[in-house]
């Protein structure tokens, strides 16, 4: 997962490294008296991204840290009446990982707030203990609102670096089709990138590694300046 993780953040950086100097990235590049508009002058920014492991999800919903899976708990549990040796059993539970969508105001080369929307997927297979074919689906969303401060410490004509820090919301649904009843939770979320980089003028290509209940490990996607 990781050598797959790294090799996608580096052909998106390679794309639009070499799509910043193409003639019309260019012309988007430059002001109406002919100037150079480097990335910092632009005041609005774009992202979609995805990766990461949605922490907050796999220890809310499934009591554990598995890296997008989880044990057959029927190797683990011990009926404790004739109705639970017949219960349905779970199969490994998957994450689609957190997929991304987030508007930035710069308000300065060095300063920007931005307001993320993260959703992550969450689905995992019943199956009949008698047969061991499948009986159905456990499914479930969550939804996150995180409001981020960045803070470019490098900010160049085409590489931007940067940290950042967020505090917000995710509601989480998951629908357990084998005990017949719905979870429902709201938790915080509290996210840190300790470090990011961008490649690009007004369509650019981004890295991060992240660390926190929303996310952790590293985030790659693609967004756009204007």
């Amino acid at each position: 997962m990781s050598r797959r993780f790294v090799v996608f953040a580096a052909l998106f950086l390679l794309f639009f490294s070499v799509a910043g100097f193409l003639p019309g990235a260019e012309s988007c590049a430059r002001t109406p008296d002919g100037k150079d508009k480097g990335a910092g002058i632009y005041d609005y920014e774009i992202r979609i991204g995805w990766g990461g492991y949605p922490l907050a999800d796999g220890l809310f919903f499934f009591d554990s840290f598995p890296l997008f899976m989880k044990y057959n708990d029927m190797n683990y549990y011990i009926p404790s009446s004739m109705e639970d040796i017949y219960r349905d059993y779970r199969g490994p539970a998957y994450m689609t990982g957190l997929i991304s969508a987030e508007f930035d105001i710069n308000f300065k080369r060095w300063f920007a707030l931005t307001v993320g929307l993260g959703f992550n997927g969450i689905f995992q297979n019943v199956y009949d203990p008698m047969t061991g074919r499948r009986a159905g689906q456990n499914s479930g969303i969550s939804v996150s609102i995180v409001p981020e401060a960045r803070f470019n410490w490098l900010n160049r004509d085409m590489v931007r670096m940067y940290s950042a820090i967020g505090l917000g919301l995710t509601l989480g649904s998951m629908t357990e089709r084998d005990f017949g009843y719905t979870d429902l939770m709201l938790y915080p979320v509290v996210q840190v990138t300790p470090v990011g980089i961008s490649v690009g003028r007004r369509v650019y290509g981004f890295a991060e590694a992240g660390i926190g209940t929303q996310f952790l490990g590293g985030m790659a996607g693609v967004g756009v300046r204007f």
